[in-house]
């Protein structure tokens, strides 16, 4: 193992994968990146030393068992997943990969896959004073059938295990309810969605780092854009501070009696000023980019955990707007029916940080080369129709 310290980070396809190898390569940790993506950008970062590839497509046996591999191969002190069937595929083989490394991870599979559980864990939310939205959680086709009057629409419509916004529908009444109903098949072998009232007001997200009774860092971020829109992943956001709802959420992961991460999706009610959960992920969330921009080096701290250190808390954090440039926001810009109003919002860049980091940039330019092969590839195929027609 290095002297300096070592990670090896999984999922190195993901977006937020950039921000993890760089926050721990800022912090002088030496970083190896797994990825079934042999163009992943986070291989071209200054900060990415080793790196290995495994087949995505493949059977859980033989992810492991090329994870392995590689953890024999580089000898990291901690292995840190990033996506949750990563984090799953370990959890489930935990006691073998601690024979060899770290894990940054929950205590077990079975409060991961809680925490993951729509129903489960928002049930748990309510029952431990959390504020959360009216839900209701129809256990069959004749519940569903039962709610169509009795919803107060519009409502929402989460699947149980999904996340990203994947799947996500809202109901207008109850014309759209039967629209969507027709569309759920009875007995699909899957659990039923819950459905939640709508809640009017400004998103919010905190990201939490806990040992059991010990709060190690926390954020709260506002969401100022997300796209696709409106249940996208962030793509701006901006830093506040908010200790009632610090003090709310960190109650709740307590009353988990667990060590690690959690990132929550909020919501404050324009109707009471209660900021109630939308979604509950027991992983790093991927806006985590704005956390780590603001001064709390969520990847850092949770590798120091890992470690078993003493860690001084973060809980002090800047005041920014943090943007996602490439290429979000510009697909967002160009999406825009509202352009000017858009143009003078990135036009303000007081407080502003983005992705973008001119000491690293060669993951930039690896991004950049792929839109323009998808434009190339877009407008070669535009033209051999033309042609062919």
């Amino acid at each position: 193992m290095s002297n300096s310290g070592s990670v090896m980070v999984l999922n190195g396809e993901s977006k937020l994968a950039l921000d993890v190898v760089r926050c721990l390569g800022w912090h002088g940790l030496r970083v190896m990146v797994g990825s079934y993506d042999p163009n992943a950008r986070c291989f071209s970062s200054r900060y990415c030393q080793d790196r290995f590839i495994y087949n995505g497509q493949a059977d859980d046996e033989s992810r492991h068992r090329a994870i392995l591999q590689a953890l024999y191969r580089f000898r990291p002190e901690v292995l840190m997943p990033i996506y949750d069937d990563t984090y799953r595929l370990i959890l489930a083989r935990a006691d073998e990969y601690r024979g060899s490394v770290r894990l940054i991870l929950p205590d077990d599979l079975r409060l991961f896959d809680f925490c993951n559980d729509k129903e489960a864990v928002t049930r748990f939310a309510g029952a431990h004073e959390t504020p959360i939205p009216l839900t209701f959680y129809p256990q069959d086709h004749g519940e569903l059938e039962g709610l169509r009057y009795q919803l107060p629409y519009p409502v929402v419509v989460k699947p149980r295990n999904e996340a990203g916004g994947r799947g996500i529908t809202q109901l207008d009444g109850p014309q759209c309810f039967d629209d969507w109903l027709k569309n759920l098949k009875e007995g699909r072998g899957e659990a039923y969605p819950i459905i939640q009232e709508f809640v009017p007001g400004e998103d919010l997200e905190i990201t939490l780092i806990v040992d059991h009774d010990r709060l190690l860092g926390a954020t709260v971020d506002r969401v100022l854009q997300n796209y696709p829109f409106p249940y996208g992943p962030p793509i701006a956001c901006e830093t506040i501070r908010d200790d009632e709802i610090v003090q709310t959420y960190f109650r709740l992961l307590r009353a988990f009696s667990c060590r690690g991460i959690a990132h929550i999706d909020l919501r404050r009610d324009a109707r009471d000023g209660r900021a109630k959960m939308i979604d509950f992920n027991p992983r790093l969330g991927g806006s985590s980019g704005v956390s780590i921009r603001a001064g709390v080096p969520l990847p850092y701290i949770l590798y120091q955990l890992a470690m078993g250190r003493d860690i001084a808390p973060y809980t002090d954090y800047r005041l920014i707007k943090h943007r996602w440039i490439f290429f979000q926001q510009l697909r967002h810009f160009v999406d825009s029916p509202q352009k000017a109003a858009l143009l003078k919002e990135l036009m303000d860049v007081r407080r502003t940080t983005t992705e973008i980091d001119l000491t690293d940039p060669r993951p930039h330019f690896r991004v950049l080369a792929e839109v323009l092969k998808g434009l190339h590839n877009k407008l070669f195929a535009r033209q051999r129709l033309a042609l062919g027609k």
